[in-house]
């Protein structure tokens, strides 16, 4: 249960940190499906962090990213599941 909640937390510092590299770039097209359900994805991501009061500036967003690659891809990182 802490795991996942720490992971929720540093998702949301993760969304805030991808919203506000989206602010600075202007509003994203939103084209295709995928494009619109990813945006939602990544606002409601944005929403939770910020519900839960997580600075942006906390994350490297490559490094989120990164990690988010892996977890989908079914890969091991480079921290174990006991380092979490």
């Amino acid at each position: 249960m802490i795991k996942t909640m720490r992971l929720l937390g540093i998702a949301g510092i993760a969304a805030t940190g991808l919203f506000m590299t989206a602010c600075n770039k202007g509003a994203p097209k939103l084209e295709t499906q995928k494009d619109k359900v990813s945006y939602i994805i990544g606002q409601n991501i944005g929403r939770s962090f910020k519900q839960q009061n997580l600075e942006a500036d906390l994350i490297d967003l490559k490094k989120l990213s990164a990690g988010i690659e892996d977890a989908l891809a079914g890969k091991e990182g480079p921290i174990s599941q006991e380092q979490m």
